[in-house]
């Protein structure tokens, strides 16, 4: 096995000799102990450095080239039409800018209708010690500053202020927040007013 290593390695050093002009004895006296299986592949690779390489027909490469380009033009007329013809079926509005920027106010408004909805279904189970809380806070109040009868906007008040409470004994539960800024907490929320008696 490593015999052959040797013969393999020697077969490629001769082959170089023989690239750089060195003459087939010449070669072969160097490796006497090889020579004999050495001088078949010698041969061959001559003969194989000696064939002239095939050169293309006078003016091959470039009518191939124009070919080619010829090729790529035709691809992108047919693409340019394609777009064309995709952008009729989809209609005038797509056409036209006005179309496009209503489209365009379409989806963002969506997205972020989206991205809302998400926001404040994630936030009606946060509570205190959670980034989402404030957003639960605000969306509380801003049911309140909406609802224009008073007497529905007190109880809603009151309401908000209980599930405030229970949030905040469900946070110190699970360890979200201490007992003593729970109580800072409630301390510093107002005290909804009582509920004004019907005649």
């Amino acid at each position: 096995m490593k015999r052959e290593r040797n013969f393999s390695h020697i077969t490629d050093e001769a082959i170089g000799l023989l690239r750089q002009g060195q003459t087939i004895p010449t070669i072969l006296s160097r490796y006497p102990d090889d020579a004999a299986r050495l001088a078949p592949y010698l041969r061959t690779a001559q003969t194989i450095m000696r064939t002239p390489q095939p050169q293309p027909p006078t003016g091959i490469e470039a009518a191939s080239k124009a070919k080619m380009m010829a090729g790529l033009s035709e691809k992108k007329t047919n693409f340019s039409q394609h777009k064309e013809d995709i952008m009729d079926d989809l209609g005038a509005g797509f056409q036209r800018e006005r179309g496009k920027k209503l489209i365009l106010a379409i989806l963002l408004l969506a997205t972020i209708f989206i991205f809302l909805s998400t926001l404040s279904v994630s936030a009606l189970a946060a509570l205190p010690g959670s980034p989402l809380y404030q957003v639960k806070l605000a969306l509380q109040d801003m049911r309140v500053l909406l609802t224009f009868n008073p007497i529905l906007r007190q109880a809603r008040c009151t309401y908000y202020y209980h599930l405030r409470l229970l949030d905040l004994e469900r946070a110190v539960e699970l360890n979200r927040i201490t007992e003593m800024n729970a109580q800072a907490t409630i301390m510093a929320m107002p005290t909804p007013k009582a509920m004004p008696i019907l005649p």
